[in-house]
C-alpha cells in the first residue's frame, strides 16, 4: 500500500509536515468501519483564520479530499492531508525526518570526498595545467554569467 504522504508533491510533503509539527490539526477521528479503520475526518487549521475539512483514506489515497483550495475538486493529496496523517501516524513523520537526517548526513560526507578528491586533482598539477585549468573554470564562469543575463 502506498503511504499518502509519498503521493503528495515535495512543498506538500514538507509544508504538511511543518504543519503537523505545528500542530495544526485542530480534530480527528476514524470515519472507516472495523477496528482498524483505513479512513479518517479532521479539521485542519490553515492559513490565517481558516479551517479546512479533510477526509484521508489510507487504502485509497486518491481518494481522499480536503476543502482547501488547492485540492478542492482534484485528485491531489495537500498539506492538510499530511499533516493529518502524521497526527494519526506520529511514528512515521518521525520515520520522514530520520530519513531525511540519514539523507543530509550522507550528501555532506558525499560533498566532502568530492571535495578532498577535488584538491588532490589540484594538488597534482603542474603550474601550466593548473594555469590552463583556471583559465577554462573563468571562461564557463563567464558564459554562464552571459547566460544567466538571458533568463
Amino acid at each position: 500500500m502506498t503511504k499518502l504522504p509519498y503521493l503528495a508533491s515535495g512543498a506538500s510533503l514538507w509544508r504538511g509536515y511543518d504543519y503537523y509539527v505545528a500542530h495544526k490539526v485542530l480534530s480527528w477521528e476514524p470515519s472507516g468501519p472495523g477496528d482498524y479503520p483505513q479512513q479518517f475526518d479532521g479539521v485542519v487549521s490553515g492559513s490565517g483564520d481558516r479551517s479546512y475539512e479533510v477526509h484521508i483514506d489510507r487504502a485509497h489515497p486518491k481518494k481522499s479530499t480536503c476543502t482547501c483550495p488547492f485540492a478542492e475538486g482534484r485528485h491531489v493529496i495537500c498539506k492538510h492531508m499530511v499533516a493529518l496523517y502524521y497526527t494519526i501516524y506520529p511514528a512515521e513523520a518521525d520515520e520522514l525526518l530520520h530519513a531525511r537526517e540519514c539523507w543530509e548526513a550522507e550528501e555532506a560526507a558525499r560533498e566532502e570526498a568530492h571535495r578532498a578528491e577535488t584538491w588532490q586533482y589540484v594538488k597534482g598539477l603542474k603550474k601550466t595545467e593548473l594555469q590552463e585549468e583556471l583559465y577554462r573554470a573563468l571562461l564557463e564562469i563567464d558564459d554562464l554569467r552571459d547566460r544567466s543575463r538571458w533568463w
